[in-house]
């Protein structure tokens, strides 16, 4: 074979290569313009316009697509769901917005509840190092009816997984035996739901959970994010 024949190959091979690539990026792109979303950051994994799609590409657990399209009634993502459970089914950090009413929500839920079922379910438990893997996931939102909110979203998405607990961090677990309630409810939670008033006041000295600490957390979620970071003064810490 001549030089130049394979030279013209070669040159054939990547031309088709650049060209497929450009087209699947466009298509990439002509999505997230139908559906508005916009990114910023480094190699984005594109979104997912379907959950049958999205369960198949990204591995997620089947039980919790029933759970999603007939407890929660969501037919097909909504656009901030089609971009976020790509991204953080790579457990990357996400900086996400999307109005009220938007299905944020299970977008930060659904993969959390996917990564940490997976996690679990793998792990080959250490009894001889104590370790513990409870809680994964903690999630903080700016008051009690929001919080509230998510764990009743989140109960609805894992029924069905066996074991897998969803606890919210409420304000009646003061006194010896609330101490002692508010212990077991992070002992035995996989995902934590609070405010961070009431999570700042069982972790601070006195406060039951300061010897037992979080440090089993690998999921942290700020939903309201502005609002969180916002200097509002604590809401639901008691009075005396």
């Amino acid at each position: 074979t001549h030089w130049s024949d394979m030279k013209n190959k070669t040159y054939s091979k990547l031309a088709t290569t650049a060209n497929a690539t450009t087209s699947s990026m466009s298509a990439i792109e002509g999505l997230r313009k139908r559906h508005y979303i916009r990114v910023v950051g480094d190699e984005i994994p594109q979104p997912e316009e379907n959950f049958d799609s999205m369960f198949s590409s990204l591995g997620l657990p089947t039980k919790l697509l029933h759970n999603i399209t007939v407890r929660l009634q969501y037919q097909e993502p909504t656009p901030i769901q089609m971009q976020c459970v790509p991204v953080l089914m790579q457990s990357r950090n996400v900086l996400a917005y999307a109005p009220t009413g938007s299905g944020k929500s299970l977008a930060y839920l659904l993969p959390i509840v996917a990564k940490t079922w997976i996690d679990q379910s793998n792990l080959v438990a250490d009894n001889a190092s104590g370790a513990r893997n409870k809680p994964a996931a903690l999630v903080l939102l700016p008051t009690v009816d929001l919080a509230k909110q998510v764990v009743h979203s989140a109960k609805q998405l894992v029924q069905g997984l066996p074991d897998y607990r969803v606890r919210l961090l409420t304000s009646d677990i003061d006194g010896d035996s609330g101490q002692t309630a508010a212990v077991e409810q992070v002992r035995s939670a996989d995902m934590l739901v609070s405010t961070p008033q009431r999570l700042v006041h069982l972790l601070t000295a006195g406060g039951p959970l300061k010897a037992e600490g979080l440090d089993s957390v690998r999921y942290l979620v700020l939903d309201e994010a502005d609002r969180l970071l916002r200097d509002e003064g604590p809401r639901d810490l008691p009075t005396n």
